[in-house]
């Protein structure tokens, strides 16, 4: 029996695997090369994920920034003492705070800017850009000494 004309086509084909290999440049035959082309592939992927990850403003920069704009902007419609910065205080759920009459209009988002020691207390709306309410806080009670 002979052998049909496609096997004996697909041997000679896989005869010359190895040398369709010889025609390559000698760069693209050895494994070291492929192995730290890879690497350095890997390493600028990383470098340039810790560059754009790293290299913004931190958290307290930015935090700052907000305090001084907000600041800025409640400056312009109201005197602030400026003998203290203020403690920033943000109004996440404004159903829990009805029952005081300082939080009676205020809004989820509304910034309290809280000065000890000028004992003053401002509600401001950045959504209506207002000034909502201010305060004047009373000084607690002193505790008796034993």
């Amino acid at each position: 029996m002979q052998t049909p004309e496609f096997i004996k086509k697909s041997a000679d084909y896989v005869r010359n695997i190895p040398s369709m290999f010889q025609n390559l440049p000698e760069a693209y035959r050895k494994p070291r090369n492929i192995t730290l082309a890879l690497a350095a592939v890997v390493a600028v992927t990383f470098g340039g994920i810790y560059v754009s990850r790293f290299s913004g403003p931190s958290p307290q920069e930015i935090a700052q920034k907000e305090v001084k704009s907000l600041i800025a902007t409640v400056g312009k419609l109201v005197v602030l003492p400026d003998t203290e910065e203020p403690v920033i205080a943000t109004v996440n759920d404004p159903k829990k705070l009805r029952d005081q009459q300082f939080f009676a209009k205020a809004q989820k988002g509304d910034k309290v800017l809280i000065y000890n020691v000028a004992r003053k207390a401002i509600l401001y709306s950045p959504t209506l850009k207002r000034v909502v309410d201010i305060v004047q806080m009373s000084a607690p009670a002193p505790t008796p000494l034993p």
